[in-house]
């Protein structure tokens, strides 16, 4: 519980979580418009 605590407050780890976090929502923004898109020529 300390080491995983311990990684959770460190600053690098919330950095690589957050860019983790990003790249995920604009992975999954870029398919809904892409989606959007096809439906919307279909």
């Amino acid at each position: 519980m300390h080491v995983s605590f311990n990684a959770f407050k460190d600053p690098k780890v919330l950095i690589v979580q957050a860019l983790l976090i990003g790249y995920g929502v604009l992975v999954t923004h870029m398919r809904v418009r892409r989606a959007i898109f096809c439906f919307g020529v279909a």
